[in-house]
């Protein structure tokens, strides 16, 4: 319950955040903002379920963690070499550490991948409560690594 509690706290930063940080975004860094505009909406939805702060209702689940997945694949592309423009908030380790942020995406794609598959089958929330950390997890550290924070 601690760890649903902390990656529900972490979504609604992440969400609050994103709307701010679009103004003016265009081109790659736009599609790359709604991406994880997307991304951190759907993680709410699952993070509201999880936690027990609203019902369960499979197929939204389902839907909500598919949208995740095919993002996930999505926004591997969506980081070329110049475009850390503003408003973007990349950090330039994306391209002077290419080799770990690739990870970063290989690991956020599989939870991805990872947490779909269960939410397909889940009969009950309490048994996606790990793999929705694990997934917020990635995130997380994906972050804290090679996103910059606009002030």
């Amino acid at each position: 319950m601690k760890l649903t509690t902390i990656s529900a706290g972490l979504l609604l930063a992440m969400s609050t955040a994103a709307l701010f940080a679009h103004s003016g975004a265009t081109g790659i860094v736009k599609e790359r903002m709604d991406a994880m505009k997307s991304i951190a909406s759907h993680m709410k939805i699952i993070g509201q379920m999880v936690s027990g702060q609203k019902t369960m209702k499979p197929k939204k689940l389902s839907t909500a963690a598919n949208e995740i997945k095919h993002h996930a694949v999505a926004v591997k592309s969506m980081f070329p070499e110049g475009s850390d423009h503003s408003p973007s908030e990349v950090a330039p380790e994306i391209w002077t550490n290419s080799v770990e942020f690739n990870l970063e995406l290989e690991r956020f794609e599989q939870a991805a991948a990872t947490f779909a598959k269960r939410a397909e089958e889940a009969t009950a929330t309490d048994s996606l409560a790990a793999p929705f950390a694990e997934l917020g997890g990635t995130c997380k550290s994906c972050h804290q690594q090679f996103r910059i924070e606009k002030r």
